[in-house]
């Protein structure tokens, strides 16, 4: 997947600000494996990470030798997962958000938010859309 087609703005890799992001999005991220009781392999789907990379950038914490490509990739995964939390938290009220992710749908053929993201590379683009989507119909 080419993940340069979902910024908004063209890739800097001169910009000190690229590694502060990924930062702060793997620290949401951990805050949402809490809250979403996901599993490190639910993570490293969401991330569409390698074991290896996983253990190195999620567990080690250790962005200093990110090529660009990954550098974008986790941008903009780590921008998706956070819509879909923006999204649910202005749809649902507060006590069913984080059930919400794992909670059986029947628009999903019964598949929950979180097995659609962790199911293939695409998965967190359609739970995006799915979440963004559904917001929509809400707010008519």
């Amino acid at each position: 997947m080419n993940y340069h087609l979902f910024l908004k703005n063209p890739y800097d890799p001169a910009d000190p600000q690229n590694q502060a992001q990924i930062e702060v999005g793997l620290r949401f991220l951990g805050n949402i494996a809490i809250l979403w009781e996901l599993s490190d392999s639910q993570k490293r789907a969401i991330l569409h990470l390698s074991l290896h990379q996983f253990q190195k950038i999620v567990i080690d914490n250790n962005l200093e030798e990110l090529d660009d490509e990954m550098m974008v990739k986790l941008r903009v995964r780590l921008s998706w997962l956070a819509t879909v939390r923006k999204e649910i938290e202005l749809t649902w009220p507060q006590d069913y958000w984080d059930e919400y992710v794992n909670a059986p749908n029947t628009q999903l053929g019964g598949k929950s938010l979180v097995d659609l993201m962790v199911e293939t590379e695409d998965g967190l683009l359609a739970a995006k859309r799915y979440v963004l989507a559904s917001t929509q119909t809400n707010y008519l």
